[in-house]
């Protein structure tokens, strides 16, 4: 489940054939059981979309998300050879192999349109669990896997063997589900597997998960950097480029030891939430309930690590609470809430509350240092066996719940969606104080035998996403329609305000899928993982893995906030692969973990690119519409002068953040890794060739270069007048002087003789008028650190008589007062214009050519 910006929630899971779509979703009509995708409005009144994912088979929709745009990324897993699911070409993971396929797709904000999608797996069984979203698109899909050939790119020290078995998955996706930043498989020594991944500010990544090995990588200084017994829980923290593991440690006991939760507190500390066996399960001083359980029983623990993994902060049981923990978030003062199904649970004065007590949904808030229980409900309406699986806060502290009845009506609700039939997912919103439901969403198809909601998720306060299964057996009802008896990811909008539906999305493929969790960004990018066994799922073009390549593959979709795909990748290698987490960075990415049989497509330079076991564990962020530099043509070439400054910038196309390196000479400059170079006070020694290399998590790209070149002239080759000389006709004249390489401290003087009137603008000296004959017109420069001044001369020349200036009256100086003047070539004429008593050549540079007619441009004409 989750909760989209909007308030609307948004739903997954499993739902039969009979569990009804909206018309124009993306998939209306499903066989079998199938993943399906709900938005549901905020007072689950309405459902606003309901959309299958896989066409036909067996599919459930495992976790899912919801970015700021209101798409839905789902992630979830066919189980039936013939599930389908339309992978583009480009997808990551184009094939699925197997009929346990893990998936991932994206849904537009209606849940109309699969804008991605690919599969994720190998060729053996592949589950995705979760899903978390990145800034820009990308994704990370966590699971489990089986696969021997799930993609994978990253090695955490251990060499890749041909040991069958499960392991965890990592998968980073960009936004178009195409190429995967990092993705890798933690060993998984017998049983291995992920249990949930989350992701910081900084876009690191941690995952939850259990394993038997004994060599299972652990950190220096961690916790516990040692197996204590058959299974352990591991907590891992990874780099936001899967190239580092920041911390890994074990934390368990004597016994069997489960996480199934993880959140990552605002300071930085790690909260995991879990069911343990040992009765010597590491606990803390001072906490709600410091004693392990006894032999033979099992029981609920919360635990915070520091944030350098090394130590425990506090760990403790919850008294004589029992049951089973399914999710867990923080709030913003560090205090953790978890939510399952239980018994003998803590029930605070004035909470809503249920009318039974034995087995059924729970809530509970502990404290930041694990001392308190602040609050606890129990949501029991029926004879035992509901369940929550999914818990969201939103910013005023109400709080959002989903998960599976098995007692319909007695559930309780403001709203039906479809038709109730055993299995059916609830949706519902606590006020802040948990003293009332604010609405009630039930979600069922008539005869549907398993429909249940795994998982929530909020973009802000617009909308919830839920994200689920169906299995629809016969009839008709809400969200995935005819399923043909396949498993169905489903994925629902809701209003947050009113719990109405805004639109809900089946996805599903030609077998089955099974949705596993949902993460939204903030930008309202929804985000689906799965688990699938279609190998014809409806892929994105750039889907990261295109291939269904195993039993079962991971599946990672995307959904835009009116619920149509937008993106949907496979996520797998040639066995099971399964995805357990997903989370997204604050960049938008998907970030997907879980666990494989088999291998995984991996990237270079990551911890561990290669599963070592029969079970991997296995971590991936995806760039999801992630686009590489591109750099535009910059100007070839820059004139310079000595001592300037000059700044090179060159514009640069593709997906943030970006970097930056500057090269001369194709020499990279030291310190020069903005996108603007600025070189100060210019020599000699800064001329040369310049170009710039922009890369992403999508690529590099190095511009074509820029050529500067440094003028020095001679101080005589400076200044330059201009023109040389002219005549003063009608209009008024000008003269203007630029200086090469100027400089701040230049100063300049116009010299003008006292008859002739003018005025200075900028570098020009504007004439109106001037006694007839020859004038100097001077530019004195002086150049700072320079003795003397540099002069320049140009001439005026002003014609003796008025006349000249026009001298066949037309109003226009041109050549036809030139004419006027032929006539008396070489001979004495007492008015000529330069006054010497004869019409020669030189009188014709008294006259000036100024073709206008000054008459007619004065009125306007």
């Amino acid at each position: 489940m989750a909760l989209g910006s909007d308030g609307h929630l948004f739903l997954t899971g499993q739902a039969s054939d009979g569990f009804a779509t909206t018309p124009g979703a993306f998939l209306q009509e499903m066989y079998g059981q199938s993943a399906f995708v709900m938005k549901v409005t905020s007072d689950a009144s309405e459902v606003v979309y309901a959309t299958g994912v896989v066409a036909q088979g067996n599919s459930v929709g495992q976790a899912l998300l919801v970015d700021e745009a209101g798409q839905v990324i789902l992630a979830g897993q066919t189980r039936s050879q013939n599930g389908t699911l339309p992978v583009p070409a480009g997808a990551f993971d184009t094939v699925s192999e197997g009929r346990n396929e893990g998936f991932v797709c994206r849904f537009d904000a209606a849940g109309a349109n699969l804008l991605a999608a690919t599969w994720l797996g190998g060729d053996d069984l592949d589950i995705p669990y979760g899903i978390a979203a990145m800034s820009q698109g990308e994704i990370v899909v966590v699971g489990e896997t089986r696969s021997t050939e799930y993609p994978t790119n990253r090695d955490w020290g251990t060499q890749f063997g041909t040991t069958e078995g499960d392991h965890w998955f990592v998968t980073r996706l960009d936004a178009s589900f195409g190429t995967s930043p990092f993705s890798t498989v933690l060993e998984m020594y017998g049983d291995e597997s992920t249990a949930d991944v989350a992701v910081d500010e900084t876009g690191a990544v941690y995952l939850l998960g259990q394993s038997r090995a004994p060599d299972f990588p652990t950190s220096e200084g961690a916790y516990q950097s040692d197996l204590a017994n058959t299974y352990d829980i591991v907590v891992s923290k990874l780099s936001s480029d899967g190239s580092q593991l920041l911390f890994s440690t074990y934390l368990g006991g004597n016994a069997w030891d489960f996480g199934q939760a993880i959140a990552v507190a605002p300071d930085g500390r790690v909260i995991v939430t879990g069911n343990v066996r040992s009765t010597d399960f590491p606990t803390t001083d001072g906490v709600i309930d410091p004693t392990p359980p006894e032999e033979d029983r099992e029981d609920i623990f919360v635990a915070k690590l520091s944030a350098d993994g090394t130590n425990l902060d506090y760990s403790t049981f919850l008294g004589e609470a029992r049951g089973e923990v399914r999710d867990l978030t923080v709030d913003g003062e560090g205090n953790a809430l978890i939510a399952g199904r239980g018994f003998n649970w803590p029930v605070t004065p004035g909470v809503f509350t249920g009318t039974r007590s034995g087995s059924g949904p729970v809530l509970m808030l502990i404290s930041s240092d694990g001392s308190t229980i602040l609050k606890g409900t129990h949501l029991g309406f029926g004879d035992g066996g509901d369940l929550a699986s999914s818990v969201a806060l939103d910013a005023s502290g109400a709080v959002y719940m989903a998960g599976t009845t098995f007692y319909g009506d007695n559930f309780p609700h403001t709203q039906i969606v479809g038709t109730l039939y055993e299995n059916d997912g609830w949706f519902l919103k606590l006020s802040p104080s948990w003293e009332t439901m604010e609405y009630g969403l039930l979600l069922g198809s008539d005869h549907g035998d398993q429909d249940e909601i795994v998982d929530l998720a909020l973009d802000g306060e617009t909308s919830v996403y839920l994200t689920g299964n169906t299995q629809y057996i016969g009839g008709s009802g809400e969200p995935c329609g005819e399923t043909n008896y396949l498993d169905r990811a489903f994925v629902v909008r809701v209003d947050p305000e009113n719990g109405g539906l805004v639109w809900n999305q089946c996805l599903g493929g030609n077998r089955s899928e099974e949705a596993r969790d949902i993460a939204v960004t903030g930008t309202g990018r929804i985000f689906v993982s799965l688990d699938t066994s279609s190998n014809e799922f409806a892929l994105s073009e750039d889907a990261f893995d295109t291939t269904f390549n195993g039993l079962r593959d991971a599946l990672l979709v995307e959904l835009d906030q009116d619920g149509n795909q937008v993106y949907a990748t496979y996520i797998g290698g040639a066995d099971e692969d399964y995805a357990d987490g997903l989370a997204v960075t604050t960049d938008e990415n998907p970030v997907l973990a879980g666990f494989t049989r088999g291998d995984m497509p991996v990237t270079a330079g990551t911890v561990q690119p290669a599963p070592t076991g029969s079970y991997n564990m296995w971590v991936m962020k995806l760039l999801i519409g992630c686009s590489a530099p591109g750099h535009l043509r910059p100007p070839s070439r820059l004139q310079a002068c000595i001592g300037d400054n000059l700044e090179l910038q060159i514009p640069v196309t593709g997906s943030q953040p970006m970097a930056f390196q500057w090269f001369k000479d194709d020499v990279p400059i030291e310190g020069a890794t903005m996108a603007t170079l600025v070189l100060t006070d210019l020599d000699l020694s800064d001329a040369g060739s310049y170009t710039r290399e922009a890369s992403n998590d999508c690529g590099t790209s190095t511009s074509q270069a820029i050529e500067v070149l440094l003028e020095t002239p001679s101080e005589e080759d400076r200044v330059v007048l201009t023109p040389p000389v002219q005549s003063l006709g009608l209009r008024p004249s000008t003269f203007s002087y630029w200086l090469s390489c100027e400089r701040a401290d230049d100063s300049t003087r116009w010299i003008v003789p006292e008859q002739v009137t003018a005025s200075e603008e900028g570098n020009y000296l504007l004439v109106q008028s001037a006694e007839p004959g020859r004038h100097a017109i001077g530019l004195e420069v002086t150049a700072a650190g320079e003795s003397g001044t540099l002069l320049r001369q140009a001439m005026l020349l002003v014609p003796a008589q008025d006349a000249f200036r026009d001298y066949n009256g037309d109003g226009m100086n041109t050549l036809a007062d030139w004419w006027s003047l032929a006539t008396h070539w070489n001979t004495d004429y007492a008015l000529d214009p330069n006054d010497d008593g004869s019409i020669d050549v030189l009188d014709f540079f008294y006259l000036a050519i100024d073709p206008v007619d000054q008459a007619a441009s004065q009125s306007g004409e």
